[in-house]
């Protein structure tokens, strides 16, 4: 088992650990968020993995070579949650994009990635992309950066841009234009766009869900929702963009399969 034998502690016999190379060579869906581990054990346990289509490393170090090496070693990632990770880069994404086809659950939400990499990401976003998280990136988005956004990914359904304070009324008129199946969208905490322009939202005849916490005092909400009274608007406050396990689920799940007891493999 090389190198890898050594990240298996307390079992007598390694190929019945639940990290086994056998068994995480059958593995499809890993869910390591918030865990306590060394990126060196990631990245190799994720060596042995060519038919995952689910990860989430939501809130550990990663590495660019680590996200290099996933996309070349699972080629079948469909759901991809990077959430507040620190060490993502516009490479290491780039890798996941072009060699992953099925690619159509991406967040990348509170990665601090520089301003130019997180232009790189959206000019290089796939067009089978359903769901995008890209929230927490403040002044380094902007209306232009949309502009690319909806052009790349037009079918997305979930779009998730809270704390982008560069965006503008402008960027809500070419959400409203061009993603024609949207169904949910945040943009709470976007100081920069003004509550009337979120009536041209209304074109987008599949939307259910209107998220603006953060950008009205309650007056003003409350006129909004009387307008938009068909919607849902601010029902939810966290984002489920290639999450596992949505705080708004009654069961507990992992992308929709429940839970059995032992390790999934």
């Amino acid at each position: 088992m090389g190198d890898f034998s050594s990240t298996v502690h307390g079992a007598p016999d390694p190929k019945r650990s639940p990290l086994s190379e056998d068994r995480m060579y059958r593995l499809q869906m890993l869910d390591m968020s918030m865990c306590n581990v060394r990126t060196s054990m990631v990245e190799s346990m994720l060596k042995f993995c060519p038919y995952l289509r689910k990860i989430s490393l939501e809130n550990i170090p990663v590495t660019e070579q680590l996200l290099i090496n996933l996309g070349f070693t699972s080629p079948y990632l469909d759901t991809v949650n990077l959430a507040m990770c620190q060490g993502v880069t516009s490479k290491g994404l780039k890798s996941i994009i072009e060699n992953c086809s099925s690619l159509s659950h991406l967040n990348i939400a509170w990665t601090c990635m520089s301003r130019h990499d997180v232009q790189s990401v959206i000019h290089s976003l796939p067009e089978q992309l359903l769901s995008l998280d890209i929230s927490g990136n403040r002044e380094k988005i902007t209306d232009d950066d949309i502009k690319i956004l909806c052009d790349q990914s037009p079918h997305l359904r979930d779009l998730e841009l809270s704390d982008s304070t560069e965006i503008t009324n402008a960027s809500v008129d070419t959400i409203g234009f061009n993603l024609r199946s949207l169904k949910r969208i945040s943009l709470s905490r976007c100081y920069s766009i003004t509550p009337h322009a979120l009536v041209n939202l209304t074109r987008i005849r599949s939307l259910t869900t209107i998220n603006v916490f953060g950008m009205m005092r309650d007056s003003s909400l409350t006129a909004l929702e009387t307008y938009l009274k068909r919607y849902k608007v601010n029902r939810e406050p966290f984002s489920t963009v290639a999450r596992p396990t949505p705080t708004n689920e009654k069961v507990v799940k992992m992308w929709n399969v429940v839970a059995r007891s032992g390790p999934v493999v």
